[in-house]
């Protein structure tokens, strides 16, 4: 198995962090001694002065053969030290202004990463959680044969079940205070765009009861044998005995 690429830089940066490092960047380094010291202060978890390190590299030489790493490990260091936006637009414009090169597909994931670490709980709103997933896909559709793309895709989908189980709570709202029409169409809408997510088992559940609920027996039972079909060994599932279609729900 060959070395993501990230893990390579990262295993570098760490061979060279028994050196000496001073507080303050002498302001005459060459490219290939920023990228030295930068690696060096990156090893010591020194994220500020890393990045200041390699923001020069980047600045001073864009052509310089070590600018792509710098630029890479720069938006490592602001991932690393919590602020994950600015380190999924460091990634990205790696990503996008130098989409050929070796670093390419690990930018792209490390994006997605940095978007997934700022995506919130379920029930609040997802747009990071939606930057994540299109980052991800976008490494399979552009990379296809990155050894990223299992890892990437294994995101996406831990990412669409919290797509998923948010539809799932706003559907659960409107039952719960008997706006069954609109339960409905939450749950029929978590049906059709994430049939594969955990929470499918209850949502067919809830769309169970909620049509039985409005009379509409034959959709209720539609549900319902869905669910005994398709999950049987669900809590859901086993919930549903025999006499519950005639107990109303």
């Amino acid at each position: 198995m060959r070395w993501r690429t990230f893990e390579t830089l990262v295993l570098v940066a760490g061979l060279g962090s028994s050196l000496g490092c001073p507080k303050e960047l002498p302001p005459d380094l060459t490219p290939e001694e920023l990228f030295e010291r930068g690696k060096q202060l990156f090893a010591r978890e020194r994220w500020l002065q890393a990045r200041t390190a390699f923001e020069r590299l980047v600045f001073s030489a864009p052509t310089h053969a070590k600018a792509d790493s710098a630029q890479f490990l720069l938006a490592e260091t602001y991932f690393q030290d919590g602020a994950y936006l600015t380190a999924a637009s460091e990634f990205l414009k790696l990503a996008q202004t130098r989409p050929t090169i070796h670093l390419a597909d690990d930018a792209r994931y490390r994006a997605c990463l940095a978007y997934g670490r700022l995506s919130p709980r379920a029930e609040l709103d997802q747009g990071y959680t939606e930057q994540a997933i299109a980052e991800c896909r976008a490494l399979r559709l552009l990379y296809p044969q990155s050894p990223l793309v299992p890892e990437a895709e294994a995101k996406v989908a831990e990412l669409r079940n919290k797509l998923a189980r948010k539809m799932y709570l706003n559907g659960l709202y409107y039952f719960q205070r008997e706006g069954y029409d609109s339960a409905i169409l939450y749950f029929n809408e978590l049906l059709k765009q994430y049939p594969e997510a955990e929470v499918v088992p209850a949502a067919l559940y809830h769309l169970y009861r909620a049509y039985r609920r409005i009379g509409y027996e034959d959709e209720a039972a539609g549900a319902r044998d869905r669910l005994l079909r398709e999950f049987p060994n669900s809590p859901e599932a086993r919930s549903l005995a025999p006499a519950s279609t005639a107990s109303g729900g």
